[in-house]
């Protein structure tokens, strides 16, 4: 879902050529150990390791990790800020920010399993 999503807000950016990704140090076993080396992002809870590229070549991220079943990366968004897609390393759910047309359109499209979300109401949750 969040490789279908990702390629959904391609076309609701000017700067695919030029994105970032961020990645949970404590949830990946990087094949390359050195990857771990580029910058940090540390945010309460959670250090990332923040990589840069084309949103295509961030498309064949998970084959930069020993597992199979890594999750989504913890942040993917576009130079031009246009969205912003988060998942947290619970894989039942991501959260897209972007104007409320493209995730209008987002929740249109029947490849995906998009809602909109009130962050007033209180969030989903495994418990």
């Amino acid at each position: 879902m969040a490789r279908t999503a990702l390629e959904a807000l391609a076309d609701y950016s000017s700067s695919t050529r030029d994105c970032y990704v961020c990645v949970w140090e404590g949830g990946a076993t990087f094949r390359n150990p050195a990857l771990t080396g580029g910058p940090m992002l540390d945010l309460p809870h959670r250090r990332y390791v923040l990589f840069t590229g084309t949103l295509d070549d961030l498309m064949g991220w998970s084959d930069l990790f020993d597992s199979e079943v890594y999750s989504a990366p913890a942040f993917v968004w576009p130079a031009d800020h246009a969205w912003c897609f988060a998942s947290d390393v619970d894989p039942h759910w991501a959260g897209i920010g972007a104007d409320r047309g493209v995730v209008d359109r987002l929740v249109a499209d029947r490849n995906l399993d998009v809602v909109h979300a009130d962050p007033e109401e209180r969030q989903p949750t495994y418990y």
